[in-house]
């Protein structure tokens, strides 16, 4: 995500020896700011009233993402700059930067807020939705395997991911809607009511915030609700559904016209990591985290940190990828591992 909003890799997996001052502060502002978003959600809101350590320390957190962001952006441009006046910049190519601050409806201040916005949102949000695909795929070695086995015919180690590729591996899609739907991302829906309602028999007026609990959808619309089974959500050659499944049951980035506005970045983060991950490894977990409960804190995470070893091409296993880092490097940890040799996927001990 920081080669998408800065145009290049910001190096935070070059290893703690390596991390600066301002990466850690950045990282910490980052986890403190879903952190006190998740204490306003749950009950402190005295917030509302005074500046009370929640606020504080949220108004902290964004004002360190904001400087992060701001520093990297302005240096990205600047070197857009460079180039284009040297003549070595190809406005062809895919290139988000450019094409926000060659909109001249745009000014600087909202093309910060724009990439703002979508480095933080899409670092915890996208890391979690891989967390708990590699997290069922541990638990169900048999659809990881049926996975693996669509990810490699279609596209072997060494071949460009191309669009093409990604639509013809349906398995991949439904294994993600199905980890969607049993770990549920988030709380819900939140929406304002622009009109009186009626729920339940209750009046409930204009202005009200309303929260939509996908979660209970996720479970009484499904059969069989506890089971990982991604077959649910496969087509049939005329491209029905073979199982009923309600257009409104699962909704991880909202719906309607204020709905996530980087879900196809999200998704295809999603898509290539796990493809990356599976064409050399095998995922696995310890026996007593194969039941960790998963809890909200803005997004679903672990209720206690767990260990997720990888087993490389070679058969060894890799050091012990924990929850913790996860929520950072799991929606790129297919940067660590891209380079290995292609040996063969070998079995698990």
């Amino acid at each position: 995500i920081g080669v998408v909003c800065f145009n290049k890799r910001l190096g935070f997996l070059n290893g703690r020896e390596d991390e600066d001052p301002e990466a850690l502060e950045f990282l910490q502002a980052s986890t403190d700011a879903f952190a006190m978003l998740h204490k306003s959600f749950s009950g402190d809101l005295g917030y509302i009233f005074y500046r009370n350590k929640t606020y504080r320390t949220y108004e902290h957190a964004l004002n360190v993402i904001s400087r992060f962001t701001r520093k990297h952006l302005l240096q990205a441009k600047q070197l857009l700059d460079t180039r284009l006046k040297e003549g070595t910049l190809n406005r062809d190519e895919p290139n988000l930067l450019l094409s926000l601050f060659s909109d001249d409806t745009l000014q600087e201040d909202h093309v910060i807020q724009v990439v703002e916005s979508l480095y933080s949102g899409g670092t915890d949000s996208t890391a979690g939705a891989v967390q708990a695909l590699f997290f069922n795929m541990a638990k169900h070695p048999d659809k990881q395997e049926k996975l693996r086995q669509e990810v490699t015919s279609l596209c072997p180690l060494g071949q460009p991911i191309s669009p093409d590729v990604l639509n013809k591996m349906h398995y991949l899609r439904a294994c993600v809607k199905e980890s969607f739907r049993l770990l549920y991302p988030s709380n819900g829906t939140l929406r304002i009511l622009p009109s009186d309602v009626v729920l339940s028999g209750y009046r409930v007026p204009a202005g009200s915030r309303i929260l939509m609990c996908n979660t209970l959808t996720c479970e009484n619309a499904f059969d069989d609700p506890d089971e990982y089974i991604p077959e649910r959500w496969m087509r049939s050659a005329d491209g029905s559904r073979t199982h009923d499944i309600p257009k409104m049951a699962v909704l991880p980035f909202g719906y309607g016209p204020r709905n996530c506005v980087g879900r196809r970045f999200a998704e295809q983060e999603v898509y290539l990591a796990a493809i990356k991950v599976l064409q050399r490894l095998r995922i696995g977990l310890e026996p007593e985290s194969l039941n960790t409960p998963f809890v909200f804190r803005i997004f679903r995470q672990p209720a206690t940190p767990w260990p997720s070893p990888l087993l490389d091409s070679t058969g060894t296993w890799q050091r012990d990828f924990h929850s913790t880092d996860f929520l950072y490097i799991s929606s790129t940890i297919y940067f660590l591992v891209c380079q290995r040799p292609n040996k063969g996927v070998p079995t698990a001990p």
